[in-house]
């Protein structure tokens, strides 16, 4: 079956070289006290508050520092559900003047509004940040959204090793769903297809034991035994 041609803009290209040219590490650049203390609602269950005081505090600051504080802002609104505020945000800052949170942050709202959108190419292009340097508090999440934008392109079984990279941060309903979720996009794939994606596996790839299991259940061999390893 032949995938669907997926058109990248101009916006998703800048996203995409965004992603990718930063090299500084995550334990840089560290938000000031008062920014900390705004993401600390968030985690706290109060995410239209923490939008407002970093919305204030960028109203205070210059430069890299303003951009920051308003890429925080914004995904504070977005988790308070105020997408039209998040977004507002988003336009009036420089992306480039991003430290690696508070960017990864941004590119992660940019993604799920993208995706909002029905826009995955460019959810895509923002979420190409290599997932060993993600902020732990973001993996999960990050690794679903990009499962949802190749679901969207037409690659379920790249879908379903992003859900299996996302599983082992997941816990109760989410796992239970996110385990149905990646059984049943197996599902969708042919047998040549399946037998031949799983083989291409590296060892301990979480979704390798996924595939095996859909392997067995079809009476079909393992292209080699499970991982004992693998999340």
């Amino acid at each position: 079956m032949n995938k669907p041609v997926v058109r990248i803009s101009a916006l998703s290209l800048s996203l995409l070289l965004l992603a990718g040219c930063a090299t500084t590490s995550l334990t840089s650049a560290p938000e000031s006290p008062a920014q900390s203390q705004a993401l600390l609602l968030i985690e706290q269950g109060r995410p239209r508050d923490a939008a407002m005081q970093l919305e204030s505090l960028a109203g205070t600051l210059r430069g890299a520092a303003r951009s920051n504080a308003l890429a925080d802002a914004a995904f504070a609104w977005h988790e308070a559900g105020d997408a039209t505020r998040a977004r507002s945000l988003l336009s009036q800052l420089q992306p480039r003047q991003l430290s690696a949170a508070s960017r990864q942050r941004y590119l992660l709202t940019t993604a799920e509004l993208a995706l909002a959108d029905k826009q995955p190419a460019q959810a895509l292009a923002a979420l190409s940040e290599p997932a060993t340097e993600l902020l732990p508090a973001l993996a999960s999440r990050w690794q679903l959204a990009r499962a949802a934008a190749l679901q969207a392109t037409g690659d379920n079984f790249g879908a379903a090793q992003e859900r299996a990279r996302a599983h082992v941060g997941l816990a109760g309903k989410p796992r239970t769903d996110n385990q149905a979720a990646i059984v049943g996009l197996l599902g969708t794939l042919d047998d040549a297809t399946l037998q031949s994606r799983a083989a291409a596996l590296p060892a301990n790839d979480p979704l390798y034991n996924f595939a095996g299991r859909a392997l067995i259940a079809r009476g079909m061999p393992l292209p080699r035994p499970f991982d004992r390893d693998a999340a």
